[in-house]
């Protein structure tokens, strides 16, 4: 049973023609097909699954199909199945009878394939509906049960809540009295007719009221009502909101007080203005302190007042702190002329109109004129040095000029005489150490790890002009020897982590590709601004150093070799025979085992064609001793029956005689089966012979056809010999896939090989499982899936199943001749080797094989386009 539609259709019929034209139809049509030859075999099928439909025939054995029907319609688990009698009966009453069995259709032979597809589709269309139509009444039915419950529901909580909220209401009416009457505020709500409906305590108390006015005018209670607050009154009744944040409020003793008021309407049921609500809160407190805030403020400007004064007092000091400054600080006018600087804001002291810098030579002057200008033109800071000889004494100074306006500058000028001194001190010493250096032929550097600085000759020692290195961490390394750089880069990390001194040897990659040794040392230093640290150091280049100390060492090693070569020498001479000796004898052997491999390889060519001739021979003698062993077994059954009526049961003689001939019928039965394993083992040996003869018999073929027929071919036997054969079949042939030259004859022995082989893995995990006691339940379904996909210039078939699969310890094992999984007798051992001798070795293919034990197998085979 195979097929790539999920829908399942059995066909129960005793007749294999028609089972097989019905079911090739079925399977082309994308069906997924069981076969039943008999209403016994279709019951136990039915135990396991359930199709979508039957094609029933009527005459059967045993049961017909009319008997089968109303079984089949008697069954709750059936009795929805559509049935379709497929029969040569063509009289009135045959199909009258079987429709009111409960068949939904009924079809006579000979039939049209197109016609019989046609019904099968639709009345599997009429049973989907018919189940969705049922499920969809079903799930209605449900929604409207749920429904009405729902409603019900509804309708009581409705009910519910409509009384919670009529009690709620009730009760908000009662806070809202509470509220307004007890809220800290001066709060009075009235009617439209100025009616008081309820007051607060706060209105009372504020507005001397000794009991609440309920149904008193507003009016009545405040007769001298200022007007401005009778057309705010007027104007909440018109939906309008007044306030006033400051009002005077006279009371009847003639005592004032401020109130902040306001009036906004409020609204009935039918959201209707129902009246005003007045808010009134006395304010006199906050006024008077607001008051005493005023004249707080006041006084605040008297103190600032006074802290200006103070502030002007301090000026003098800070005069004096700008004159305790070591460096001379002057304000210049732009014509030269200076005064001295007390304050940069007062500009307005009058100069000296001193010349400035009159006892210098007049070329400092004009600089400094220059320089003047220079600053007020650009608004920018003027810096310069100056030497000058005074009192036979060489001066440096440094001068700073910052422009304030178009009219002035500052003018800083400081001594550095002494910083010059200690500067040429370190140019001296720098150029001692240059030169030191430049002798020693060694090169400056510092780095931080990820950048660095080096000198002109660090950079002639690697290699690179002036100033040519860039300077990074990733430069340096590429330099370094490849087997070197861990350890480089080790030994700086160590010394900046633990401050130790840097010292080490190692290889650099010269421009030119040639390694030459490098010696470099260092210290770790801080850096100029103390938040990091740095390594000074000098570099070196030691190559011809390196040099002579290998050349040494290894003169040393030659000298100390000698020796032991000069004691060895005898030893090697004395060796040397019986090594001679050694080679000639495993040569002998060599050459004695290549001639017997040659001699195997001949005898092999010729075993081959001999094998083809014995296998040949040995087949006409087997067809005679099976012919004559199953003759020996009829003609002992003949013996048993005729000797059975003067036989008894207690006679001895006659229990020997039984006795004798069913070991004679069991001899012969083991004689007939190994007989023709012996007949299939001498077909594969034919077959292996025959392949090098249909080496030529090549045909351009469609691959994907080819596979299609050799899997039906597969199949039609399996379902033959097993009843119980239930495999699922997945396709995709892809269209991509063109006509192939091949040997067809070959290459569907070995699709058919394969697809058997797949199909007994299946077998064999069922039986295993049944073995176990295991349920095999509907997450295991047996498949095979066969495809086919154009990969670059070959075509790729690929054969899965999810059967027993292959150890691992034997997948290697599979392709040798006469290796079989099987059980005795199930195979020969020779169908792999065969397939594979096909796929390779005559069409140049490949053959793949991936399995999991348990799981799956899948064989991948590509051929040549």
């Amino acid at each position: 049973m195979y097929a790539s539609n999920p829908e399942l259709i059995l066909i129960v019929d005793d007749t294999p023609v028609n089972l097989e034209v019905i079911s090739d139809a079925l399977i082309n049509a994308k069906f997924e097909v069981a076969i039943a030859l008999s209403a016994e075999r279709m019951f136990k099928l039915l135990q396991r699954q359930s199709p979508d439909l039957i094609l029933l025939d009527v005459e059967m054995p045993t049961m017909d199909g009319f008997e089968t029907c109303q079984k089949l319609k008697s069954m709750e688990s059936c009795k929805e199945i559509p049935i379709i009698f497929m029969t040569g009966l063509s009289d009135t009453e045959s199909k009258t009878r079987g429709l009111e069995l409960g068949a939904v259709d009924y079809i006579t032979k000979p039939f049209q394939e197109a016609e019989v597809l046609a019904r099968i589709k639709n009345h599997l269309q009429l049973r989907r509906l018919t189940k969705n139509l049922g499920q969809q009444v079903y799930q209605r039915t449900i929604e409207l049960e749920k429904a009405n419950q729902q409603l019900a529901e509804y309708s009581y909580t409705l009910e519910q809540k409509v009384q919670r909220r009529t009690q709620q209401l009730r009760r908000n009416e009662q806070q809202l009295l509470f509220f307004v009457e007890h809220t800290p505020v001066g709060v009075a709500m009235l009617d439209r007719q100025m009616r008081y409906l309820v007051a607060s305590k706060r209105w009372l108390s504020d507005y001397q009221l000794e009991s609440l006015p309920i149904s008193c005018s507003h009016y009545d209670v405040f007769p001298n009502i200022s007007p401005h607050w009778r057309d705010a009154y007027q104007a909440g009744l018109e939906g309008i909101v007044t306030r006033n944040e400051k009002d005077l409020y006279v009371r009847p003793d003639g005592t004032q007080e401020w109130l902040r008021w306001e009036v906004r309407p409020w609204y009935d049921e039918t959201d209707s203005i129902g009246g005003i609500i007045i808010f009134g809160e006395i304010i006199t407190d906050r006024v008077c302190t607001e008051i005493a805030l005023q004249e707080l403020n006041q006084s605040l400007e008297t103190k600032v007042k006074q802290r200006t004064e103070k502030l002007q007092a301090s000026e003098e000091h800070n005069r004096a702190l700008i004159s305790a400054i070591p460096d001379l600080l002057l304000r210049v006018r732009r014509d030269g002329t200076y005064m001295p600087m007390f304050s940069a804001g007062q500009l307005d002291v009058e100069p000296t109109d001193h010349p400035l810098y009159q006892d210098l030579p007049l070329e400092l002057q004009q600089n400094k004129l220059n320089a003047i200008e220079k600053a007020i033109a650009t608004n920018r800071l003027q810096v310069y040095e100056q030497q000058f000889i005074k009192n036979g004494r060489q001066y440096y100074e440094e001068v700073r000029i910052t422009p304030i306006s178009q009219e002035y500058v500052l003018l800083m000028v400081r001594d550095i005489s002494d910083r010059k001194i200690v500067e040429q001190k370190l140019k001296s010493e720098s150029l001692r150490l240059q030169v030191a250096l430049e002798a020693a032929e060694m090169g400056t550097w510092e780095s931080n790890l990820d950048k660095g600085y080096w000198s002109e000759r660090t950079e002639e020692i690697f290699g690179f002009a002036p100033g040519q290195f860039s300077g990074d961490r990733e430069s340096f390394l590429k330099l370094v020897y490849i087997e070197d750089q861990e350890r480089v880069f080790k030994a700086l990390h160590h010394s900046f982590t633990t401050h130790s001194p840097y010292k080490i040897e190692y290889r650099i990659n010269y421009l030119n590709r040639e390694i030459r040794w490098i010696a470099v040392s260092g210290k770790v230093v801080e850096t100029e601004d103390g938040e990091g640290f740095r390594i000074i150091g000098v570099a070196m280049d030691i190559t011809d150093r390196k040099q002579s100390d290998l050349e040494r060492e290894k003169l040393l090693q030659n000298l100390s070799q000698v020796n032991s070569e000069l004691e060895q020498a005898n030893q090697r001479l004395a060796e040397y025979s019986q090594t001679l000796e050694n080679r000639v004898e495993e040569r002998t052997v060599a050459l004695k085992s290549a001639q017997e491999r040659i001699i195997a390889q001949e005898k092999l060519a010729s075993l081959g064609t001999l094998t083809a001739g014995v296998a040949h021979e040995l087949r006409n003698p087997l067809n005679f001793v099976k012919n004559y062993a199953e003759g020996s077994i009829e003609l002992a059954q003949d013996l048993l029956d005729a000797l059975q009526p003067t036989m008894q049961s207690d006679d001895p003689t006659s229990q020997v005689i039984k006795a004798l001939i069913d070991d004679l019928q069991e001899n012969a039965s083991t004689i007939c089966r190994h007989s023709q394993r012996a007949a299939e083992i001498i077909t594969s040996m034919m077959q292996h012979a025959r392949t090098d003869i249909d080496n030529h018999c090549t045909q351009f073929t469609q691959i994907n056809e080819l596979l299609k027929e050799a899997i039906n071919l597969s199949f039609h036997s399996k379902f033959t010999s097993d009843d119980d054969f239930l495999v699922t079949l997945n396709t995709n042939y892809s269209p991509d896939v063109d006509i192939v030259e091949v040997i067809p004859t070959n290459l569907i022995r070995a699709f058919i090989n394969l697809v058997d082989n797949a199909c007994d893995a299946i077998r064999l995990k069922l039986l295993e499982l049944t073995r176990n006691n295991l349920r095999i339940d509907s997450e295991y379904k047996p498949t095979l899936t066969v495809s086919t996909r154009m990969v670059s210039d070959r075509v790729e078939i690929r054969i899965h199943d999810n059967g027993y699969g292959i150890a691992p310890e034997i997948l290697s094992k599979v392709l040798d001749p006469f290796f079989t999984t099987k059980p005795p007798g199930a195979g020969t051992g020779l169908g792999l080797s065969l397939t594979h001798d096909i796929i390779v070795k005559q069409h140049q293919g490949s053959l793949d094989i991936v399995s999991n034990l348990g799981e799956f197998t899948e064989v991948t085979i590509t051929l040549p386009q």
